[in-house]
């Protein structure tokens, strides 16, 4: 990933985090797509969240 942006709640004080969801735009370098980074991120293992830092992790 070369760039990451978050709008929307997620970065206002209206998210919920019960019923908002991430709005993001990501812009990948030449030779990575989606499905490459998709891929690539499978075998990170399974995503969970930090409930004390309110962050997922890996």
């Amino acid at each position: 990933m070369q760039q990451l942006h978050l709008f929307g709640s997620v970065v206002t004080d209206q998210l919920d985090p019960a019923r908002s969801d991430v709005d993001a735009v990501v812009s990948f370098p030449p030779g990575l797509d989606l499905l490459t980074a998709a891929n690539a991120c499978s075998t990170c293992g399974t995503p969970r969240k930090n409930s004390s830092a309110g962050a997922w992790t890996w």
